[in-house]
């Protein structure tokens, strides 16, 4: 019986934490989601192309290197 109310009472007070929690958090305002979104996709684009960059340079290495050999 006094296991039952421990773990009820464990589970009464997570939730009791949880609420108490989710008031502390706070939302970006849509300005700085906007904001946020538009760096993101500026570093995919950067990223993007240094890899296709490389990509293509290593390819035309190894073709070099094909031809030689």
């Amino acid at each position: 019986m006094a296991e039952n109310e421990k773990k009820t009472n464990r589970i009464v007070k997570f939730f009791r934490d949880l609420r108490s929690e989710r008031k502390k958090v706070t939302w970006p305002t849509v300005k700085e989601t906007t904001k946020q979104t538009g760096v993101v996709i500026v570093e995919l684009i950067a990223v993007a192309a240094i890899v296709g960059v490389l990509d293509l340079a290593f390819s035309k290495l190894f073709m070099w290197l094909a031809q030689i050999i």
